[in-house]
């Protein structure tokens, strides 16, 4: 992107703001909005703000920040303001000649790329992550026998006093046809996605009441993570104005299926699929040691992938989300590591892991993945055998053949697999050990609050990742 080239578009479409947006530790999208006029200065000077009022980032004493806009980030025209609004990516700096900043999350997508490419492994990692939702009427947060609760209210529950002649079933609400009243409003999602230069593949009803689906197209890590933000933020902002509420929080309904975000990845070199070959499912070697580097570190994985206090109520046999950290199978839905078998074009061969949840912060996540990914094929990890059956119902004597463990139950628990074994995501400075420390003690200042107001934290983790 050159100066002359946005310019170009911003008079295109009449833009009178320019919105200058970031990420921060949790994954919230933070911005600060500038008249056009000063785009030019902000390219070339940055933009300087307090990054003490910033989750996990810096103390008071040293909390001079500076934003730099990324030439190299797409920008799209907002399509909820009321003023032309222009939407340009940033990245946090450090003042003066200090260089970039170890802790933004968007910063170490781009460290992990460089990483990928100085280990010679491939050039390119794709990701196509499915971050599903619920779009809901009204919530409220109670106490219930002590307990925080949450009440949702949708026009596609049963619910007394209500119309029961098109109410969705409790676990069987996936592809209906119409009536399904949510139809409409993901449409609108999704062109406003493809108006904003984001390519998507479909749209669909989730099998739980009121939960949605938008697909992705893959792309590559940093630039999927951007439009994951983006696609999360036209999700609130599309709800909002329809008088609808939405959540990416992970398990909103105990008693029917919860959001995941199911991440479809790939490495390729010189333009060529590496994960295709003649090993189990149509895979490569480098595949399955890919998988055996997520098995590895799943439990490890954990907390960055499902990072908030609640996300972990989601990991339970019978509801499509897996509640073992380590196998694989194609086909089978069941399985933390997932081969899906659509097609048997070299393109189309990847590794679907399945335990990420939708609230987590998508640099970080797909950073971490991918290290864990690379660990495995630079150590050549054996993945184990396949099994194709049922990992809701295998036995002790199974779980151990297979060298199975079940996910982490706790934020807690996960947090400590994370400070046990992370030597992998600290390879070649992608991760810094002062990052490490920050997203822990976020993480554990997060369970101390739930602790102590179980109400609010409640409430915070219905608006994560949003």
């Amino acid at each position: 992107m050159s100066y002359k080239a946005l310019s170009a578009f911003a008079r295109k479409n009449e833009a009178a703001v320019a919105d200058v947006r970031f990420t921060d530790l949790w994954g919230t999208w933070h911005h600060i909005s500038i008249p056009m006029s000063r785009v030019r200065d902000a390219l070339c000077d940055g933009i300087g703000y307090d990054g003490s009022s910033i989750r996990g980032y810096q103390p008071i004493e040293a909390s001079d920040m500076v934003l730099r806009i990324d030439t190299q980030a797409p920008y799209f025209m907002d399509p909820f303001t009321e003023h032309r609004t222009l939407v340009l990516f940033a990245d946090s700096y450090n003042p003066g000649n200090e260089g970039e900043y170890g802790k933004d999350p968007r910063t170490v997508a781009k460290r992990t790329e460089r990483f990928l490419t100085q280990s010679g492994i491939a050039d390119t990692a794709f990701f196509g992550p499915e971050a599903e939702f619920f779009i809901f009427d009204n919530v409220e947060f109670v106490m219930n026998d002590g307990k925080p609760c949450l009440k949702a209210y949708s026009e596609e529950f049963e619910s007394e006093g209500q119309n029961h002649g098109h109410a969705q079933r409790r676990k069987a609400s996936y592809f209906p046809l119409l009536p399904d009243r949510l139809h409409d409003i993901r449409t609108a999602i999704m062109l406003k996605l493809e108006d904003a230069g984001i390519k998507t593949e479909a749209h669909h009803h989730e099998v739980a009441r009121a939960q949605n689906e938008i697909d992705l197209r893959y792309d590559r890590l940093t630039s999927m993570a951007d439009y994951l933000q983006v696609f999360k933020n036209f999700v609130a902002n599309e709800a909002r104005a329809r008088g609808k509420t939405t959540t990416f929080m992970e398990k909103p309904l105990p008693d029917d299926n919860g959001s995941g975000m199911h991440t479809h990845q790939s490495l390729w070199r010189n333009s060529t699929p590496l994960f295709a070959g003649k090993e189990y499912a149509g895979l490569s070697r480098q595949a399955l040691w890919y998988i055996g580097g997520l098995n590895e570190h799943a439990c490890a994985l954990a907390p960055i992938i499902s990072q908030n206090v609640r996300a972990y109520e989601r990991y339970m046999p019978g509801f499509e989300a897996p509640n073992l950290a380590r196998g694989f199978s194609a086909r089978n839905r069941s399985a933390p590591n997932r081969i899906a078998v659509y097609s048997d074009a070299p393109e189309a061969k990847r590794v679907e892991f399945r335990p990420p949840g939708p609230t987590c912060n998508p640099y970080l996540a797909f950073s971490a993945m991918l290290m864990a990914g690379l660990d495995g094929i630079q150590k050549r990890t054996d993945p184990g055998k396949p099994l194709e059956k049922d990992f809701y119902h295998i036995t002790e004597g199974e779980q151990e053949e297979y060298g199975l463990v079940t996910m982490p139950s706790s934020l807690g628990e996960a947090l400590g697999a994370l400070e046990k074994d992370h030597d992998f995501l600290v390879q070649g400075g992608v991760w810094t050990e002062d990052l490490l420390d920050a997203f822990v003690a976020e993480k554990k200042r997060e369970i101390e609050h739930a602790e102590r107001e179980p109400l609010e934290a409640l409430r915070l983790c219905y608006s994560y990742g949003i």
